[in-house]
């Protein structure tokens, strides 16, 4: 998870300090020498200590951000379990019935939970679904791995800080903050996160529309295309500034266009589970595993990886098939990963 925050720094006495992340020493201010005023090191080191000296009873000496409202978690099962962890015993969840399987498992067992299709449902159903200990509406947008696309739900500016509070005490108490490498990891990783969103998306859009024409594939699932069927829907779920960047190259004044919409598609391979393994094994540039958004290219098998602790009769409702598979498309060259999926299709059959 990571969290965007403005640049204003304070120490712990409350004194501003530096507006950019760096030690800026030089007479511009808007040239820096490094974060290291000594050495100049443009990366800023990471200290492996968890318990530091107080200037006095109560004064540290770390950075604070002023109307800091986020928080930061070691993962995003962390997360999830901090929030559900709010609901308090007694308290029933309402949630998107094809959610990331660690949490669908953990709502089974932890959390008296009502699954729904959000996509399909009517506004009647929702209604009917959501009772007196009804505490959270859990939505995922695009769900996992069907891409099912839902528009969300905003909280209230009244109710951030007592959320925040409650959440805030969940994370020290259970002890699910990063550490410091993971924190460092995200800095080093949000430089680049802007060229490599691109990338991904326009891999994923070039790759789908292939997708499209191939025998080999009964359907493709990737809302950023025109045809899909929310493709409306995820266009409207997309940031401003992202919006901006596809617009310079893409109409979309229409009802529906193809536009990136991130890195990952689902297909279902025609022939069922057999003809997926073929296809998995014959894959080259992409890797089996499971994971998403990391530069290299993987593929999995929702059925058999990421969701088989799923009862069968619940995959077969939700869509996982045996001949869908999941691809998390990277930012290598595009034509070569066409080119491997194609050969790879080829060969399933």
């Amino acid at each position: 998870m990571t969290v965007g925050m403005d640049y204003h720094h304070a120490n712990g006495n409350g004194q501003a300090t530096h507006t950019n992340g760096h030690s800026n020493t030089s007479k511009s201010p808007l040239k820096s020498d490094g974060f290291n005023p000594t050495t100049g090191a443009v990366i800023p080191p990471i200290s492996l200590s968890t318990t530091f000296a107080q200037s006095s009873v109560g004064v540290h000496k770390g950075y604070e951000l002023e109307e800091a409202k986020a928080l930061t978690f070691g993962s995003g099962s962390a997360a999830t379990g901090a929030v559900l962890a709010t609901i308090g015993k007694g308290g029933h969840v309402l949630s998107v019935n094809d959610v990331y399987g660690g949490t669908w498992r953990y709502l089974k067992r932890g959390v008296e939970t009502t699954f729904v299709d959000l996509e399909e449902a009517t506004e009647e159903e929702i209604y009917d679904a959501i009772r007196d200990d009804t505490k959270l509406i859990w939505i995922e947008m695009p769900t996992n791995p069907t891409l099912h696309v839902v528009m969300g739900a905003v909280i209230v500016p009244p109710h951030h800080t007592p959320l925040i509070e409650r959440l805030r005490f969940l994370q020290n108490a259970m002890g699910a903050v990063p550490s410091a490498y993971d924190c460092w990891l995200a800095m080093r990783g949000a430089k680049t996160l802007g060229v490599r969103m691109r990338a991904h998306g326009e891999n994923a859009l070039a790759l789908a529309k292939v997708l499209q024409q191939r025998e080999e594939v009964e359907e493709v699932i990737y809302p950023g295309l025109a045809t899909h069927k929310r493709n409306a829907v995820a266009w409207r779920g997309v940031s401003a500034h992202a919006k901006k960047w596809i617009s310079r190259t893409t109409d979309t004044s229409a009802d529906a266009f193809d536009f990136p919409y991130g890195g990952m598609i689902s297909v279902r391979v025609r022939g069922g589970y057999p003809a997926a393994g073929r296809f998995l094994e014959q894959l080259r540039l992409f890797t089996l595993a499971e994971s998403l958004g990391g530069v290299e290219s993987l593929a999995e098998h929702p059925a058999g990886m990421t969701h088989s602790g799923l009862p069968e009769e619940q995959r077969q409702k939700l869509g996982i098939s045996g001949g869908l598979v999941r691809l998390s498309v990277g930012i290598e060259d595009g034509d070569d990963l066409i080119t491997d999926v194609v050969k790879a299709l080829e060969k399933s059959q």
